[in-house]
């Protein structure tokens, strides 16, 4: 916030400065007019005197010019066809042309338009700044081995940048990145923030997002950066809000926090991260296509915590072909089935290269399972379930048998009263029940 202040204070002192130097133009030249009008002045007065001595000769001289005009309207009228044919126009200035011919003139309408184009751009930044007007930015940059800042200050009303059609808003690639922050995104078919889009391209380099609002947009975030930064985001009515670290984070204390996906096609997509990464407070809330989906992870672990998936269809959270992921201190709640009234899980790990974990967490009112594991192993410690056809589901998917081996300590409310969680398969052989003091 203090680098906030800083910037807006060197912006109104620079914005100062030009306008003191404006105005001492002015003063100058406002001088220098008031000299030359006084000097005028001055001889004129001087001459007046002795014009005013022959009052009757000049009274004489109007007298015989009114009957010279009188009498050459008369010829005029008399031969007006002859002079017709030979008449001549000469061009002339207007008044103002001459005016502005003259040097003190054209210098107060430069000093006047120069204050205007100052005082434009002063009401410009106080309104991105201060008031926080709504602006519409319709052409999508391409930030290309540039550090290129895109920040509105006041989170309250915020920028609108509005993407062309099928393309993106803010493209960083070979090392470009930089702060975008306070920008209200939208654009259907459009793509928010993408980093390079493919390995032919060099990689960008840091991207600090904050206080964004993704709406009615095609792709919410598509990140390959080195180093980010994703801090309070919300997306809303997009396809998806997608995250893509690879290998390339370079920074082991990259922060992705308070990530909020309302409403869209699927929620928030993490893939092929490489390294040990905490997000933290990331809810996914009525989504169509499921809410936390995880897959082909490079390495581990990667750990969701405090996190909210609540009614998104499909699944609350799936995690496929990945290495280890631990979801902890959750609540998932209200998986909603598809329309075939299939699927509808709370939590689901399938065909995983290492154990994925579900810890501490609440799962809730699922429609058919709590938690799921089709094929590998699935850990769950110390989670409360309840209100599920069933609460614990595993299956054997691709020839890979799925199993709890290693849970322990988790409640089934809907059971009997020893609260014994009983896992169900689709084969005849009845699995082992896991207990909370197994």
């Amino acid at each position: 916030m203090e680098t906030v202040n800083n910037e807006s204070q060197w912006i109104q002192d620079e914005t100062e400065k030009i306008r003191s130097s404006l105005l001492n133009e002015l003063h100058r030249i406002e001088h220098e007019v008031n000299e030359q009008f006084s000097s005028f002045k001055n001889d004129f007065e001087l001459r007046q005197p002795k014009t005013l001595q022959q009052p009757k000769i000049k009274l004489a001289i109007y007298f015989f010019k009114l009957l010279s005009i009188k009498l050459g309207f008369i010829s005029l009228r008399s031969s007006n066809r002859q002079m017709h044919e030979s008449r001549v126009f000469i061009a002339r200035n207007s008044i103002l042309t001459d005016l502005f011919e003259t040097s003190h003139i054209r210098s107060i309408r430069n000093v006047f338009v120069a204050m205007l184009l100052v005082l434009v751009i002063q009401v410009t930044i106080n309104d991105v700044v201060h008031s926080g007007r709504d602006w519409i930015l319709l052409f999508p940059p391409c930030i290309e081995y540039k550090f290129v800042s895109i920040i509105a200050q006041n989170s309250g009303q915020l920028v609108k940048f509005q993407p062309l059609l099928n393309n993106i808003a803010i493209l960083y690639r070979n090392g470009g990145g930089d702060q975008v922050k306070g920008i209200l995104f939208t654009g259907k078919n459009a793509t928010g923030i993408s980093g390079s889009r493919n390995d032919q391209e060099k990689p960008p380099g840091m991207i600090e997002n904050s206080n964004c609002t993704f709406t009615d947009i095609g792709d919410g975030v598509i990140n390959r950066f080195i180093h980010i930064s994703i801090v309070g985001v919300a997306v809303s009515q997009a396809q998806w809000l997608f995250i893509e670290l690879r290998d390339l984070v370079q920074d082991l204390a990259t922060t992705v926090q308070d990530i909020f996906i309302l409403n869209s096609g699927n929620g928030l997509i993490i893939c092929e991260t490489d390294g040990a990464f905490t997000f933290w407070n990331i809810v996914c809330r009525n989504n169509k296509n499921g809410g936390l989906i995880i897959y082909d992870m490079l390495s581990g672990p990667l750990t969701i915590t405090e996190s909210t998936f609540d009614n998104n269809r499909i699944a609350n959270v799936f995690i496929s072909n990945s290495y280890a992921v631990i979801v902890r201190d959750s609540l998932i709640i209200n998986a909603r089935p598809k329309s075939d009234d299939s699927y509808g899980d709370g939590f689901v790990a399938m065909k995983n290269k290492e154990p994925i974990e579900l810890r501490t967490s609440a799962v809730y009112d699922n429609y058919r399972s709590g938690v799921s594991v089709w094929g590998g192993r699935l850990i769950v410690i110390n989670n409360h379930l309840h209100d599920h056809k069933f609460d614990l589901n595993y299956e054997t998917f691709d020839g890979i048998p799925g199993d709890f081996e290693g849970s322990a300590g988790n409640i089934c409310s809907d059971s009997s009263p020893d609260y014994i969680c009983s896992a169900l398969s689709s084969v005849l052989e009845p699995p082992r029940p896991i207990s909370p003091t197994h």
